[in-house]
C-alpha cells in the first residue's frame, strides 16, 4: 500500500513538472510570437539613419503616458516651455516658438502648424493612449522619411484594430487633482474594420514661481485636454478624423512683466486623412 501511494506520488509529482515546463514553454513562445510580430517591424525604416523604436512593450514597461515622457528620453536636458507654456526643446527665448525643425507624424501623415510650422504644438503634450509605437529618427532629410529637412522626425502609430478587437476603459489619478479617462473600442466586420478613441484629462501641475517688482508670482501652467479618434478601415482604404481640444491657463503669456493675473488660451484642431493603395 506504501509502495502504490509512493508511485502515485512520483507520477503526480512527474505530470505537474511536464504541465510547468509545458507552460513556461508556451509563454516563451507567446512572448517570442508578441516580439516578432511587432507593429514596429512593419513601419520602421531601416535605411533611414539613427532611429530609436518604442515598441507597445516599451511604452508600458516604461510608463509613456505622454510625449512628453519620450522627448525626456531624446538628445535633450529637460522639457523646456515658451512664454505660452508649449512643449518647445530648443526654446531660446526670445523667440515665440523655436521647435520647428522637430517634425511630427500620425501614420506617416505630417502634423503642421501655421503658427510655428511644427505639429509638436500641438502634440508636445498629447496622451499615448491611442498609439501602438513610436519611432524615432534623428537627422533625417530623406523623402523615405520626412517630407522636409529635419533634426528630429517622430513617427507615432496608432493601434491596429485587427489587434485590439474589444473595449477598453482607462483611468488615472495623480496629486493636485491631475486626473485622466481614456476609453477605446476596436470592431472587425466582414470588410470593414474600425478604432474608436475618446480622452478626457485635467493636468494640474506646480506652479512656477517668478519674481517682479520684489514680490513672487506663482505662474500656472494647468491644462484640460480633450481627444477624439477615429481610425476606419476598408481594404486598402483608410480615413482618419481627429480632434484635439486644449486650455490652458496664461503661464507667462507674453507680460511684460512676467506676472499676469488671469487670462487662457486654446487651441482646439480638427484633422482629417485619407489613405489609399492600389498595388
Amino acid at each position: 500500500m506504501i509502495r502504490k501511494r509512493g508511485v502515485a506520488a512520483a507520477l503526480a509529482l512527474v505530470l505537474g513538472a511536464s504541465s510547468l515546463a509545458a507552460e513556461e514553454s508556451l509563454r516563451e513562445l507567446l512572448d517570442a510570437y508578441r516580439i516578432e510580430s511587432d507593429l514596429s517591424k512593419k513601419t520602421k525604416e531601416e535605411n533611414a539613419g539613427s532611429v530609436v523604436v518604442y515598441t507597445r512593450d516599451d511604452l508600458e514597461r516604461m510608463q509613456i503616458y505622454r510625449l512628453t515622457d519620450i522627448l525626456r528620453e531624446l538628445r535633450f536636458k529637460g522639457i523646456r516651455l515658451n512664454d505660452f507654456g508649449m512643449v518647445d526643446p530648443v526654446h531660446v527665448p526670445p523667440c515665440l516658438y523655436n521647435s520647428d525643425s522637430i517634425k511630427i507624424y500620425v501614420n506617416d501623415h505630417e502634423i503642421v502648424s501655421s503658427f510655428s510650422g511644427s505639429g509638436l504644438q500641438f502634440y508636445g503634450d498629447v496622451d499615448m493612449g491611442m498609439f501602438d509605437h513610436v519611432e524615432v529618427y534623428y537627422h533625417a532629410p530623406v523623402l523615405d522619411v520626412a517630407t522636409e529637412p529635419a533634426v528630429i522626425s517622430i513617427k507615432l502609430y496608432t493601434k491596429d484594430p485587427e489587434r485590439e478587437n474589444g473595449s477598453s476603459v482607462v483611468g488615472r489619478v495623480g496629486d493636485r487633482g491631475t486626473c485622466e479617462v481614456q476609453l477605446s473600442d476596436a470592431r472587425l466586420f466582414d470588410e470593414w474594420s474600425y478604432y474608436a478613441y475618446a480622452e478626457h484629462a485635467e493636468n494640474r501641475f506646480k506652479p512656477t514661481s517668478r519674481e517682479a517688482g520684489g514680490r513672487v508670482y506663482d505662474i500656472s501652467r494647468d491644462y484640460r485636454q480633450q481627444h477624439l479618434f477615429f481610425d476606419l478601415h476598408r481594404g486598402e482604404h483608410r480615413l482618419e478624423p481627429e480632434y484635439l481640444g486644449q486650455k490652458h491657463d496664461h503661464f507667462t503669456a507674453q507680460s511684460a512683466f512676467l506676472t499676469p493675473r488671469g487670462g487662457y488660451w486654446e487651441q482646439p484642431r480638427l484633422r482629417a486623412s485619407w489613405s489609399s493603395s492600389f498595388l
